[in-house]
């Protein structure tokens, strides 16, 4: 078996919006993950209330558990079309990569090592411009002057 290119644990949330009790009993599983072999993924439904929150200015963050084996192709932990979305993965160097809009990407300044259980995190307040980055709970990089929405 050729070894995953990315595990990943995914949480998702926007201030203000919770998951409901339904949606966190759809997707929670116990001492389950999933495995990204570069062809897989996780489709998660259209919410009106997250998605029109996020294009509106909303703040947010996007953190999960990962397990990089490889960071060639820009693995993607998770995103939307980085062109006109959101998209938040690793770039060659192992540096996180996100891309809040179409508009360009912003980078952590440290890089996420291989074959090893990383805690990443990228937390967004569009409204004050900034964006800033996590791994392993410590803060990492923080950037200012972010002048875009989520898929503006």
């Amino acid at each position: 078996m050729t070894p995953p290119r990315l595990c990943i644990v995914l949480v998702l949330a926007a201030a203000g919006m919770l998951p409901t009790a339904d949606a966190v009993a759809q997707y929670a599983l116990v001492n389950q993950y999933a495995v990204f072999d570069g062809s897989s993924y996780l489709s998660v439904p259209y919410s009106p209330a997250f998605n029109s929150g996020l294009s509106q200015g909303a703040e947010f963050s996007i953190d999960a558990w990962v397990y990089p084996t490889s960071f060639g192709g820009y693995p993607t932990v998770v995103g939307n079309d980085y062109t006109s979305g959101f998209w938040l993965g690793f770039n060659p160097s192992g540096l996180i990569r996100f891309y809040p809009s179409g508009a360009g990407y912003y980078e952590s300044s440290t890089a996420v090592p291989l074959n090893q259980w990383t805690h990443i995190a990228v937390s967004y307040a569009a409204g004050k411009g900034t964006i800033r980055f996590f791994i392993n709970g410590a803060l990492d990089a923080t950037i200012t002057g972010v002048g875009v929405t989520i898929g503006s």
